[in-house]
């Protein structure tokens, strides 16, 4: 009594394989790797048989499928998950992705049928960043085909933090390639090399249990959502401040760079207003 329980294990281990239309190959497709903390792998390439090693609990490839479903729930409405042995389809606000589980591997096969692939990968960062507190010895790692080349892949982290002079030589491409030219081939799953200069919207909130996850999930939504034959920039604090950033500048800049304000009020949000008088200190909240 007074515990959560979890009955998404069962289904999905005892659910049919068929309970899923058939996975089309598609170039928007990553793979979650995961590992002990200890084990070590390549800084920036990976062949197929670093696949191979590694360590993927089946009891961690549940929790991040009940999470995302239920990030699904949150998001999307009219939408159900599809739930196979193994595998599940299930939607981030106008995103749509499916899970496998690779068999004898410690990795997730993360399929993108619609939405914009970085975004899609954000949100499984904190997903997973908050699943993986109850394995504190399992470390995670985004890994993206090279395409073009011969059973290559890049890990996304270290690519998005190598030098930009660097050069390398990837099997199937003629010639060395430079790091410029490699973030060109895998653009759609990059951070931009700069900030957006201009937003469609900004979202304003109070950090807190509630008005944080209601920005999560507009963020989500409406950056799925398309304006013209482009998807909408947005301004959320903790997706866009790069470190170091001070966060009244560019908390203001965003402000004044945005086409659509929206603020999220909330008792939450208001209470500290209540308070304030001449001397108090600068709330960011619009």
């Amino acid at each position: 009594p007074g515990r959560p329980v979890m009955i998404l294990p069962p289904l999905l281990a005892f659910g049919g394989a068929d309970a899923l239309p058939p996975m089309a190959h598609t170039l928007s497709e990553c793979y979650m790797h995961f590992s002990l903390a200890e084990q070590r792998f390549p800084d920036l390439l990976w062949s197929p048989e670093h696949f191979a090693t590694g360590f993927l609990p089946k009891a961690a490839f549940y929790r991040i499928v009940a999470a995302s479903i239920g990030w699904c729930y949150n998001t999307t409405a009219g939408f159900d998950p599809l739930l196979g042995r193994n595998r599940c389809d299930v939607a981030f606000g106008c995103s749509r992705l499916s899970f496998s589980l690779t068999t004898g591997q410690p990795v997730i096969r993360v399929t993108v049928r619609q939405g914009k692939p970085l975004e899609i990968i954000d949100r499984l960062r904190l997903i997973s960043r908050s699943v993986l507190t109850r394995f504190g010895n399992l470390r995670l790692r985004f890994l993206i085909a090279v395409p073009g080349a011969t059973n290559s892949y890049v890990e996304l982290d270290t690519l998005s933090n190598t030098s930009s002079a660097s050069v390398m030589y990837i099997d199937g491409i003629p010639g060395a390639t430079t790091l410029q030219t490699l973030g060109t081939l895998l653009g759609p799953w990059l951070p931009p090399p700069h900030p957006p200069e201009n937003f469609d919207v900004m979202l304003s909130y109070r950090w807190g249990p509630t008005d944080s996850e209601l920005a999560d999930a507009l963020y989500d939504w409406l950056s799925a959502t398309h304006v013209g034959n482009r998807a909408m920039v947005v301004f959320q604090d903790k997706r866009r401040l790069q470190d170091g950033e001070r966060f009244d500048f560019a908390f203001m800049r965003a402000m004044l760079s945005s086409r659509v304000c929206c603020p999220i009020i909330s008792l939450d949000a208001l209470a500290r207003m209540v308070f304030l008088d001449a001397n108090s200190p600068v709330d960011n909240v619009l």
